[in-house]
């Protein structure tokens, strides 16, 4: 039986009409059955907590393969770039690949920025509230429109 249809049970034992002994032995036995539920529940819990550890520390691993792969493509690049301009050789073509040497678009670089014209320039304002301090002001008894404080619970496993 499932932790909702126990609990279901337990409840619809708790408002029936027993005698005390009947109703307590029953009841015990439904508690006991939701424990071993509970219990498991946490077991599976741990175990997925530690799957998630360990997804975390590959996602970090692969991460890092990954830089590594692509500052290894940068500088194979590089190299082959360096010996073509080199040898002065602006195309090498082989059975497999066709390589060229060729002009980028042209990209923006600022020499000094002090020395740009203002109509250049543009004012981005980002609006961003300060939850901290609207938090410490509601503790403190003021009253914010458009703002509280909510407790809210959670299930703790230790």
């Amino acid at each position: 039986m499932n932790l909702y249809d126990l609990t279901s049970n337990w409840q619809h034992v708790y408002d029936m009409d027993l005698d005390e002994d009947t109703w307590l032995d029953t009841l015990d036995a439904i508690d006991e059955e939701i424990d071993i539920k509970a219990n498991n529940i946490g077991f599976l819990i741990q175990n997925l907590t530690a799957d998630v550890e360990g997804y975390k520390k590959e996602e970090k691993r692969l991460a890092d393969k990954r830089r590594v792969a692509e500052n290894k493509i940068k500088s194979l690049k590089s190299y082959l770039q360096d010996n073509m301009e080199r040898l002065d050789r602006k195309k090498v073509k082989t059975d497999l690949f066709s390589f060229n040497i060729q002009r980028n678009a042209p990209s923006l670089q600022l020499t000094d920025e002090q020395l740009i014209p203002q109509k250049y320039y543009t004012v981005e304002t980002v609006r961003k509230y300060d939850k901290q301090a609207i938090k410490d002001d509601l503790k403190a008894g003021q009253v914010i429109n458009g703002a509280e404080l909510k407790t809210s619970q959670s299930l703790r496993i230790r």
